[in-house]
């Protein structure tokens, strides 16, 4: 059953008028009518709901019961960050990464990034993003959508971790040290970096206060790759994966 993530409060027997977007995705994509029933969630909860009214621009449902939903979201924090990317390449980092179980997605604009941006660029891109990101918890089954933001610079992100958090480099410069689960251990949130297109310059890796630096293999990964290799590596050491 087809499932839309609303932001409003959910309870039984309440009525949700749908956003504009929502509401055409509704009639225009998946072509309900009156009576048809679609799964509403948050990370309240997954209910049932049922299609009570359609017009040109609305959707009005019907909240009918809750849904039983087991536990699909992870125990562990995890905050992917990666260099920002050429083209719609970011979009598909941002897509597996919430297919994943990611809970945040920070792409930064490094010093060896090659787009560069605006304000106002930037405000468009993580509206976009964000849009990819809903879309994809709508699709895996999961309750939360990932929090984007994009950073300007090294500094800011380095500013945002805290030292709680565990900070982890896929780098490919290192050749001996890899992803040990038991190392897996914080109080805070499990960060992932991922260099930009070009990789992390070793000046850049200095500017952490405290990380650990891990290889990915022998070969040397696209950007994109690794971010999303180096999320599945992690997600399975945390038992996240594979049963």
């Amino acid at each position: 059953m087809f499932r839309i993530n609303v932001e409003e409060k959910l309870y039984v027997d309440k009525l949700l008028e749908l956003t504009k977007e929502d509401s055409h995705y509704i009639c225009k994509v998946l072509r309900l009518t009156k009576g048809d029933n679609i799964k509403v969630f948050n990370e309240a909860g997954e209910f049932l709901s049922s299609v009570i009214s359609v017009d040109k621009k609305t959707v009005s449902l019907k909240i009918l019961s809750k849904c039983e939903t087991s536990e699909v979201e992870p125990q562990t924090d995890v905050v992917l960050a990666f260099g920002y990317l050429k083209g719609d390449k970011n979009e598909l980092v941002v897509q597996k990464a919430t297919e994943l179980g990611v809970n945040h997605i920070w792409p930064v604009i490094t010093d060896r990034t090659v787009a560069k941006m605006d304000d106002k660029k930037i405000a468009k891109k993580v509206e976009r993003l964000q849009k990819i990101s809903k879309e994809a918890t709508e699709q895996c089954g999961r309750l939360k959508v990932p929090n984007i933001k994009i950073f300007k610079g090294l500094t800011s992100f380095c500013d945002e971790i805290d030292a709680k958090d565990s900070l982890i480099i896929p780098w490919e410069k290192e050749k001996k040290a890899s992803l040990d689960p038991c190392k897996i251990k914080t109080k805070g949130r499990l960060i992932l970096f991922i260099g930009p297109e070009g990789g992390i310059a070793g000046e850049e890796i200095q500017r952490f206060k405290s990380h650990h630096t891990i290889s990915l293999g022998k070969r040397i990964l696209r950007a994109e790759t690794a971010a999303i290799s180096a999320t599945t590596v992690v997600m399975y050491a945390l038992g996240e994966l594979g049963g």
